[in-house]
């Protein structure tokens, strides 16, 4: 079901997982996924949107950090509450489409 809903939605918000590996002797395992900021465009900020506000802000110590990623918090803060993030009016009903096709896929496994 994944593999076919990633390749009839090339632009799903869902990770991209290419493998899965155990490597033995250790027992080490391997979790192979796309990088979502291989691009050639600046990124000024990065976040990592969990949906809580449990645990999820940085400290000062890892903000000073050149690859720091962001949390909830942390996007509340930089944001605002109430100030919406501008898309664009062309690209928002492509996104709430594939939001709520990825949403309907999820929700179909239960998860």
């Amino acid at each position: 079901d994944y593999y076919r809903h990633m390749r009839e939605h090339r632009n799903s918000f869902l990770c991209r997982f290419f493998g899965v590996h155990r490597i033995k002797p250790g027992k080490m395992h391997l979790l192979i996924m796309s990088n979502i900021f291989d691009t050639e465009r600046v990124i000024h900020q990065r976040f990592d949107l969990k949906g809580s506000r449990v645990g999820r802000m940085v400290t000062e110590q890892e903000r000073e950090k050149p690859t720091v990623i962001l949390k909830d918090i942390d996007f509340e803060r930089e944001r605002g509450k109430a100030k919406p993030v501008q898309i664009g009016a062309d690209r928002k009903p492509k996104l709430m489409e594939q939001l709520r096709t990825d949403a309907a896929f999820l929700q179909k496994l239960h998860v």
